[in-house]
C-alpha cells in the first residue's frame, strides 16, 4: 500500500511533464507555421509594393519621351509622383529591399537573373545581357525577385 501511495504521486508528475512536454511541442509548432506564413505574406506584400515600383518608372519611361511637350502643370505633377516615387524607394530601401545590380554586357547568372527573351548576335557571346527588361530584388541578401533579361543565343 505504501508503494501504490508513492506511485500515484510519481505518475501524476510524470504524466504532468509529458503533458508539458507536448504543449511546448506544439506551441513550437505553431509558432513555425505562423513564422511560416508570415514570411509568405510580407514576400506577397513586398512584391505588390516592387510592382508599384515598376509602374512608377514605366510612366517615368513614357514622360521622358514627351516632356518638351507637357505644359506647366503636368510637369508639376509629375514631379509630384517623383517625390512619392523617391519615398518609395527609401522605404523599401529601409527594409533591406534592394534592387540587384545588373549590366549591359554581363554574363547571365541563373542564380540571380530570368531569361525572358534570347536573340542571336554572332559578335557577341552567349549569354551576355543585351537588355534588362525588369529589375530585380534582394530582401535581407535573399532573391525576393530575379533580374528578368533579354540575352544573346548563339548556335
Amino acid at each position: 500500500n505504501e508503494i501504490s501511495i508513492l506511485c500515484d504521486p510519481l505518475s501524476d508528475v510524470e504524466n504532468g511533464i509529458r503533458n508539458l512536454i507536448k504543449e511546448k511541442i506544439n506551441i513550437e509548432y505553431e509558432f513555425y507555421k505562423f513564422k511560416e506564413q508570415y514570411e509568405i505574406e510580407t514576400r506577397k506584400f513586398l512584391l505588390e509594393l516592387i510592382e508599384v515600383v515598376d509602374a512608377f518608372e514605366r510612366l517615368f519611361n513614357i514622360i521622358k519621351t514627351k516632356e518638351e511637350t507637357l505644359d506647366q502643370q503636368t510637369k508639376i505633377w509629375i514631379g509630384n509622383f517623383r517625390t512619392i516615387y523617391r519615398l518609395l524607394l527609401r522605404t523599401l530601401k529601409e527594409f533591406e529591399i534592394l534592387p540587384i545590380e545588373t549590366f549591359i554586357g554581363e554574363i547571365v547568372n541563373p542564380h540571380i537573373h530570368n531569361v525572358v527573351e534570347v536573340v542571336e548576335k554572332p559578335e557577341q557571346e552567349s549569354g551576355t545581357i543585351i537588355e534588362i527588361i525588369k529589375k530585380g530584388y534582394i530582401w535581407k541578401k535573399n532573391l525576393l525577385r530575379p533580374v528578368d533579361v533579354k540575352v544573346v543565343k548563339n548556335e
